[in-house]
This record gives structure tokens, C-alpha cells and sequence, in this order.
């Protein structure tokens, strides 16, 4: 893999910058800008590892320190966060025109520029690369894996209006990102997880230490900002909160725009892990079921032994957990459906008999009644299908905590109850080559299963409805089964069932990935939650 030292010289002379790029070029790439202006459009459009600047950048004036200008912008800018300088330059370090700044910038090396600096130079680069830069240049990827990277960069997303970097930079950072992860390891297989929901690049990584390879690990690349995130939420609510056998082990590392967090798994990863995706796919219901237990009993049992009770507004803690509110939800419903009318009482959708509940007028009317005493626990925040892995055993472990955080304690339950509706299901019928067959019918006779509580009420499921029935049934009564540990009032539990299972419901109509007509049943079983929810008292 051609992974170059990358470095860029920031010299006006001529004649000086010759000199140097001609010490450097057997071992570094070497790039050169003239002045401020040049070398900031660099930083900001390419991507390197060490700059070397001069002080004075006009050797008409004397007095310039256009060099000392650009390392006070470079510390401040966040994708260049880490970047060593090194300073050539005809001042001492002690000289009293520099000590305004000497000492208040990360310089790794200072060279004067003396008759026989060369060596000097020569050593301070790679005394600099060994000891901060810190990344196997070295490193070999198995089976053409590198071709993974073009990839990668284009499933990292950036935010709404924010412009993107370009994609070979973003590509030399993901490389930096391995490297730093994997220092010590001689070569790396990398293997494309399922596209993830959060705008992030997932993939595992089978890395050979020694004589053989070690176990799997699942290295997540996103923006450096969610990274940061992500890995204080684990340091917070994961770390020292799961069980032993079911603890991931993060580090992370960062490279300009981006970063990486590195997930590790405790005990059993040795053995075979699958995305619970593909556990899904292949596992009868009763292995399913199973390792829902596993999931929500023993992986996360900490988060939900020690609930706290709190008086909140059920619909304004989900809108906020889940990055939404009215205006933005009639929106994307409007996109699909385009005679919505927020105000309209009642909805006529597509397949249903009868018009049922507009959810967006029963929000705007029932809003103030919504503050409920519900318990609030540790919740993952997006437990979804690829952010679950299972062994073959059934035991699962968790990775993506960027939205971790204590909240409702049924938030994760209803999240996983969408993913499995309105993601896993359809694509059981799409990798059977038959995404016709999930038709309106099966979707009712799913929620009639789902209504009843029991398999047997309904004879018409089809083999991939019955298994997400199987699942979802299982998912709903371990809900049950710990809202009742804490609740003693029925009315108050169904309430935040409903008022949880609704916004979640809503939710699916704006995501990118659910086909249409999905959002149309998700949107007509909304409607009767909000029926449901008509039937129950005032909350005390």
C-alpha cells in the first residue's frame, strides 16, 4: 500500500526549499507553499502529517512573522488538531523577537538554519513522525481490502448546509485512522459492515500481530466531532455498567476531519460475532428470541437495575431524543403524503377502511397531558440491528454510543420494535427475492398478532412475518415485565407504552432508508395508537 509520509514545507526562498525537499524526498512526501495564504488553502484542501514552516515569509520585510501566524490559525483550526510543527528558521528560540509566541505553540522541533542544519532537520523529522505522529506507514491490507476506503469516505456523512471535505483527503485520513489504530500489526483484512443509519463507516477489522491473526474487532469512522461524543458517552454509561462477559473495550484515535473508535469484545469474541442483522436473517424464531433475552437480561441488566422516577412530558423527551419535532415530521409526511393537514382531525390513508386519528392533530391537542412519573435508566439510544452483535450462543454485545444517555427506560425497546417493523423485516422478503410478498395483509396480521399478544391468534403470517412477530412479542413483554417492576399504576404504564411506541412510529416516516409505502402503515398505526390512547383517563 502506497501510504506516504506527507508533509508540507512552508519556505518563500527558493532557494532554501529546494535544499530541503531534496534532504526529505527518499522518505517523505513533500509538498511547499510560499506564503500564509498558500500554505492555509493547503492545509484545509490536502492532507498532512507534519508541517515545517519558516518565521519570516517575506524576506522583504524583516519583521514578518507570517510562520508564527499561521501555527496560532493552524491550532485553532479543529481538522488540523494535533499537527506537529517544526520551525526553521535564523532566530534562536531565545531570540526577543520571538518570545511573544515561544513556548505557546505545540512546536515539536526547532532548527536554525546554520551552515550544517541538515542533519539536524533530518533528525527532528523523524524523531517527530516516531514519536506524534505515530502511525504504521507499514501496514498491508489483505485481499485488496484497501479498495474499501473509496467507500468508507463516501458513507461518512456530513451535516445539512456544511460543506464536505474532498474525498481523496478524506480517503489519505481514513488510512491514518488504521494506521494509528493498528500500529504494531504486520497486515489487516477489513470487512464492510452493513451501511450504518448515523452517517458513519463501519467495518471489521481482522488484524495479524505476530505469526497469526487476532480476533475481530469493529472499527467505527465518523466525523471528529461525533467520535469525540461517542467515546464520552462510553467512558460514562458503559464502561462501568456493563457486565464483564458482555464489556466492549474502546480506544480511539483522530485524524484531521475525522476519528476512529475501536471496539473490542470481552470473553467469547474469539468465537464467531455476527451483526445481529445477519443473526436475524439466518436464525429460526426461538434463537432469535434468545438472544433477545440475552440482550435486554444479561448485556444490559446494570442499565435498568437502578431506574430513577421522574416527572417528564413523554412527547417532548422522544421529539428530543430523536432529533424531531412537528414541523420537521409534517414535513417529511408531506413528501409522501401530500395533502397532510396538521390540523385535520382525522387522516385518510392509502388501504385503511376507515379514516383513523391524524397523529400530528392529537399531539397538537393532547401535548400539555402528557407528563407522566416514568423511570429513567441507562439506554444505548439507537439499538438497532447493527449496532447489536451476537455470538453463537446468543450472546450479544453492544457498539455506537454516540446517543447514549439516561432516558425514558423503554426508549431502546420501541427503537429496536421500529428497526425490526420497518428495516429487518422488508429485507428478509428483499434477500428472498420476493419484496412484493410483505404486503398490507401480512402488515395487519402482524399488528393483529402483535394486539393479541399471542402467535396462535392469527393462522396467516407468513415464515418472515411469524419470526418478526416471534421477536417483536418477546421484545414487548420483556418492556412489560420491567415496567412492572416499577409501576403499580396500569393506566400510567399503558400510557408510556403508547406515547413511546407513537413518536417512535412517526419517527420511521422520515428515514431515508424505509420504502414509502412502509411509512404510510407506520403512519395509518400511529392513527391508532393515538385511538388507543383516546381510551385511557386523564394521567393524575
Amino acid at each position: 500500500m502506497n501510504h506516504r509520509r506527507q508533509v508540507l514545507l512552508v519556505e518563500d526562498n527558493e532557494g532554501n526549499e529546494g535544499e530541503v525537499k531534496r534532504w526529505l524526498r527518499n522518505e517523505y512526501q513533500v509538498e511547499v507553499a510560499r506564503s500564509l495564504a498558500e500554505a492555509k488553502t493547503r492545509l484545509l484542501n490536502s492532507h498532512y502529517h507534519v508541517l515545517i514552516v519558516d518565521i519570516n515569509l517575506d524576506e522583504d520585510h524583516e519583521r514578518n512573522k507570517d510562520g508564527y501566524r499561521l501555527m496560532e490559525w493552524a491550532v485553532a483550526e479543529p481538522s488540523l488538531e494535533g499537527m506537529p510543527f517544526i520551525v526553521i528558521t535564523a532566530y534562536d528560540r531565545g531570540d526577543l523577537a520571538i518570545q511573544g509566541f515561544n513556548g505557546k505553540l505545540p512546536i515539536a522541533g526547532w532548527v536554525m538554519k546554520l551552515p550544517s542544519y541538515r542533519g539536524m532537520l533530518l533528525a527532528t523529522v523523524s524523531s517527530t513522525f516516531k514519536d506524534l505522529v505515530r502511525i504504521n506507514y507499514e501496514l498491508t491490507y489483505d485481499a485488496d481490502s484497501e479498495e474499501r476506503l473509496l467507500p468508507m469516505a463516501g458513507h461518512i456523512e456530513w451535516p445539512e448546509g456544511a460543506e464536505k471535505p474532498n474525498t481523496p483527503m478524506l480517503v489519505d485520513e481514513i488510512k491514518d485512522l488504521i494506521g494509528k489504530s493498528f500500529r504494531d500489526a504486520s497486515r489487516v483484512y477489513l470487512q464492510e459492515l452493513t451501511k450504518g443509519l448515523s452517517g458513519a463507516a463501519v467495518i471489521k477489522v481482522k488484524a495479524k500481530w505476530d505469526s497469526d491473526y487476532g480476533p475481530a474487532c469493529v472499527l467505527k469512522i465518523s466525523r471528529r466531532d461525533k467520535v469525540q461524543t461517542e467515546f464520552h458517552n462510553y467512558e460514562k454509561y458503559v464502561a462501568r455498567h456493563l457486565p464483564p462477559n458482555t464489556a466492549v473495550n474502546a480506544q480511539v484515535v483522530y485524524a484531521g476531519h475525522l476519528g476512529a473508535i475501536q471496539y473490542n469484545f470481552a470473553e467469547d469474541a474469539n468465537k464467531p460475532l455476527s451483526e445481529f442483522d445477519a443473526f436475524f436473517e439466518r436464525e429460526p424464531a426461538e434463537r432469535i428470541t434468545l438472544a433477545l433475552r440475552s440482550l435486554f437480561l444479561d448485556t444490559c441488566r446494570y442499565w435498568y437495575a437502578t431506574p430513577q422516577p421522574e416527572y417528564c412530558n413523554l412527547v417532548e423527551l422522544y421529539l428530543e431524543a430523536l432529533n424531531l419535532d412537528k414541523e420537521k415530521l409534517t414535513s417529511r409526511i408531506r413528501r409522501f403524503l401530500p395533502e397532510l393537514e396538521p390540523a385535520a382531525p382525522r387522516l385518510s390513508l392509502p388501504d385503511e377502511p376507515a379514516d383513523v386519528l391524524n397523529p400530528l392533530f392529537w399531539l397538537g391537542s393532547n401535548f400539555n397531558h402528557c407528563t407522566v412519573k416514568a423511570y429513567h435508566s441507562i439506554s444505548h439510544g439507537d439499538l438497532t440491528g447493527r449496532n447489536v452483535f451476537v455470538n453463537e450462543q446468543g450472546h450479544c454485545w453492544l457498539i455506537d454510543f454516540f446517543r447514549t444517555y439516561r432516558s425514558h427506560m423503554l426508549r431502546d425497546f420501541v427503537i429496536l420494535e421500529t428497526d425490526i417493523k420497518y428495516r429487518l423485516l422488508p429485507e428478509l422478503f428483499q434477500k428472498a427475492g420476493r419484496p412484493e410478498a410483505y404486503s398490507w395483509d401480512e402488515y395487519r396480521a402482524l399488528e393483529q398478532a402483535l394486539g393479541s399478544g399471542e402467535l396462535g391468534h392469527v393462522s396467516t403470517l407468513s415464515p418472515e412475518v411469524g419470526k418478526a412477530a416471534a421477536a417483536l412479542l418477546t421484545t414487548r413483554a420483556l418492556a412489560d415485565e420491567l415496567m412492572v417492576q416499577h409501576h403499580r399504576d396500569g393506566d400510567n404504564i399503558r400510557r408510556q407504552v403508547l406515547i413511546s411506541r407513537l413518536i417512535t412510529h412517526l419517527n420511521v416516516t422520515r428515514l431515508r432508508h424505509v420504502a414509502t409505502r412502509h411509512k404510510l402503515w407506520a403512519l395509518a398505526t400511529a392513527g391508532h395508537i393515538c385511538e388507543e390512547l383516546e381510551q385511557l383517563p386523564p394521567p393524575r
